[in-house]
């Protein structure tokens, strides 16, 4: 099996810019995409609650190298309409 060499694997990675999906995808071709992968996927985490996701969490206490990735962290709190006094 070919091997590429890492720095081209980021590369590539990189050519995704912020796209999470673009990143999953690279995650899941083989082992030497995954790390590479995942700090391109975290560089920006919008969080949707004030407590970050349990998921995310795990991740990072799993993985603790991973948090240096992150570059941009948004909390967006969505508004419901319909939740709004009259």
């Amino acid at each position: 099996m070919l091997e590429l060499d890492s720095h081209l694997i980021e590369h590539i990675i990189s050519l995704a810019g912020e796209d999470a999906a673009w990143a999953a995808g690279c995650a899941a071709v083989g082992r030497a995409w995954t790390e590479p992968a995942r700090r391109v996927a975290l560089q920006s985490i919008t969080l949707r609650d004030p407590l970050p996701s349990r998921s995310l969490t795990a991740l990072l206490e799993r993985e603790p190298s991973l948090a240096g990735a992150v570059r941009e962290l948004v909390y967006s709190q969505v508004c419901d309409p319909a939740a709004r006094p009259n």
